[in-house]
């Protein structure tokens, strides 16, 4: 949620810590707003999907953006208050991507409202390399179109698919969703007061 409310209030760029800048983004900055797509190799193998889901892995705006505050009310509206919910669900790249087809459908002009979306070329042209065994095993297990093609991708670029694009690369390490049973998390109520906290 943090990456949001500071993106609203200060704009500029949020990138996970796992981010390789490749050039600048002097090409970029003109935009109000940039999300950019996942692999598409995720989105079908991992997402079950068929068409290309937004990450949140890097994030650029202007100061006081409004997209950043429906995100953020789709969260509180989806928070059950209980520390169990998924975070890829509840505050990461899904609840983005719902944030993203709720305000298509509602009509929203994306270029009315500055919002750009960027293809996986410009900052995710690696895939996540500790899961190959995951999406190797799913290559086998569906037959589908979307699937073979998927995987034929992973064949064709086993290094990534770097283009005159590509700004920066994710590299994926996702340290917080393997299972590291090393690792100590705290709960945000341990973190902030328990108090009431507005947006503006």
């Amino acid at each position: 949620m943090t990456r949001y409310a500071l993106l609203h209030h200060y704009g500029g760029v949020y990138a996970d810590g796992d981010f390789e800048s490749l050039k600048p983004f002097d090409d970029l900055v003109h935009m109000d707003l940039f999300l950019s797509f996942e692999p598409l190799v995720h989105s079908v193998l991992l997402e079950g999907a068929t068409s290309p889901v937004l990450c949140n892995a890097i994030l650029a705006s202007i100061p006081g953006h409004p997209f950043w505050l429906e995100v953020l009310d789709n969260i509180l509206a989806t928070f059950d208050g209980s520390n169990h919910q998924d975070p890829v669900s509840l505050t990461g790249p899904r609840m983005v991507q719902h944030t993203m087809t709720n305000h298509d459908q509602a009509g929203a002009n994306l270029n009315q409202y500055g919002i750009v979306l960027l293809d996986e070329e410009y900052f995710y042209p690696e895939v996540a390399y500790w899961n190959m065994d995951n999406l190797r095993r799913k290559c086998t297990q569906n037959q589908s179109q979307s699937v073979q093609q998927a995987c034929a991708w992973l064949s064709e670029f086993p290094n990534g698919r770097y283009t005159n694009n590509t700004h920066a690369v994710h590299h994926w390490q996702c340290t917080w969703c393997r299972g590291d049973d090393t690792a100590s998390y705290v709960s945000l109520q341990d973190i902030f007061p328990n108090q009431d906290i507005r947006r503006p």
